[in-house]
């Protein structure tokens, strides 16, 4: 059950998250949407076509809109985003999920399966900074590593597309508080509130330019 809001009356602190499984079927594309996904290979037409119709999808039930009236531009390749006084929105896949953030504010999401198997050593030394290295080298467990390199791996993704940046360039210069709810960029001189979010089998981490008021959860399965 989604809960329903009319977009005159949002909250102005509100992030809105969702969690959809990429089970369910696609629902309601445009017909410029329908026509693009026909030049996709079979796998790219329905990542793009979940993806982009549960866009429709839950942006309508905020905004108390039909899915075809929601303002979304979304092309391949390219972040999806809203018309100009709709707000900002920001996806993430894993394997099994896709993610929806929306915010009246800028906002970057990113999410992970906990069980996600890579080489954390390797990550940590080619991408995180000197003073990540340090904290992260006094961990012992090989399995706490992993997921302590995961979770500052959700958070800077989420900063960078806070930032509208790139992995290449960024992933290595966003640091996080103690506490994980503050990023900072020094390089770029930007910062960040964060939220990190550890439900059932994923990671997420949100960044946005507000402190954690008003987050909510949906769930979509």
């Amino acid at each position: 059950m989604l809960k329903e809001y009319n977009f005159e009356n949002l909250p102005i602190n509100l992030i809105s998250l969702w969690l959809i499984s990429k089970k369910l079927p696609s629902k309601l594309l445009s017909e410029k949407e329908e026509k693009f996904i026909l030049n996709l290979n079979h796998k790219e037409a329905i990542k793009y076509a979940h993806s982009r119709s549960y866009l429709r999808y839950v942006l309508s039930k905020l905004f108390s809109l039909n899915p075809l009236e929601v303002p979304l531009i979304a092309q391949l390749g390219k972040a999806p985003y809203l018309e100009k006084g709709m707000g900002y929105i920001s996806i993430s896949h894993s394997k099994d999920k896709l993610l929806i953030g929306w915010s009246n504010n800028s906002i970057g999401v990113d999410i992970e399966n906990k069980d996600r198997k890579f080489n954390a050593k390797s990550i940590m030394e080619r991408f995180y900074s000197l003073n990540e290295k340090n904290k992260l080298k006094k961990i012992t467990d090989k399995e706490q590593l992993r997921l302590s390199v995961l979770k500052h791996w959700v958070l800077k993704e989420g900063s960078i597309k806070y930032q509208r940046g790139t992995i290449s360039k960024d992933l290595g210069n966003w640091e996080f508080s103690k506490d994980f709810d503050f990023g900072f960029n020094k390089v770029r001189k930007l910062s960040t509130y964060t939220n990190f979010i550890s439900f059932k089998n994923w990671y997420i981490g949100v960044a946005s330019n507000q402190k954690r008021k008003n987050l909510i959860l949906c769930i979509v399965d």
